[in-house]
């Protein structure tokens, strides 16, 4: 079977994107780009303001994230890559695909080292139309 990529229409002006695609390139060290949430696009957010409140609401949170030297970091990354390539193996000797063994490789080792990733979106809120 062989997959066919469909046309999808753009929510912006073709304006509206080569003007993201300039602010990216020309202020890439101030500002980042961001996804919203409830489907709504892309945000732009001064960089050092998005690592501020990442910290401060997020990882900052004692009650949710717990803090590991960067000894037990490597540590526990090195444990579950171990788990991630028996579970690969053991798929081998299942009966899937090569297309999905493929898929598992790859994302291994396009990540590895760095399977931990922590990512914000900007939250937003929608005006009630009366």
């Amino acid at each position: 079977m062989r997959y066919t990529r469909r046309h999808i229409r753009p929510n912006i002006t073709p304006l509206q994107d080569t003007l993201l695609r300039q602010c990216r390139s020309d202020y890439r060290e101030d500002y980042t780009t961001i996804n919203a949430d409830k489907n709504l696009g892309q945000c732009y957010v001064k960089t050092e303001h998005l690592t501020e409140r990442g910290v401060s609401e997020h990882l900052g949170n004692q009650e949710v994230y717990q803090r590991l030297t960067e000894t037990a970091a490597h540590s526990f990354q090195r444990g579950f890559e171990m788990i991630f390539d028996g579970f690969i193996t053991k798929c081998q000797n299942a009966k899937i695909s090569k297309a999905e063994i493929t898929y598992l490789v790859r994302g291994r080792n396009q990540r590895k080292g760095k399977l931990a990733r922590f990512y914000m979106t900007a939250k937003m809120h929608k005006t009630v139309q009366i």
